[in-house]
């Protein structure tokens, strides 16, 4: 995390698995989280996705498996959930 005068610059911060591979991405915008939020598993796929507006969730959304496939999906506007759609796991 990048700070400016004691707080939170804006701009991207990224965190790391303890072997050193990317674990999130989160950008900031006035100490919020403002914009996407993209989080990996330890191999280097993404994991989801996230979007916020001044620290509200609001927009499209993801999850994925390890494996790469969909396992569920919705939107956010303003914090509030509008739709949200899981994938069946085939076994």
């Amino acid at each position: 995390m990048k700070f400016k005068n004691g707080k939170r610059a804006d701009g991207p911060s990224y965190g790391y698995y303890p072997e050193g591979n990317i674990k999130q991405i989160i950008n900031w915008k006035d100490g919020e989280m403002d914009g996407h939020l993209v989080r990996f598993y330890p191999n280097g796929m993404v994991t989801d996705v996230f979007y916020f507006s001044k620290g509200i969730r609001d927009g499209y959304w993801y999850h994925k498996l390890p494996c790469g496939f969909l396992e569920s999906e919705g939107e956010y506007i303003n914090g509030e959930q509008i739709w949200k759609k899981n994938y069946k796991k085939d076994a």
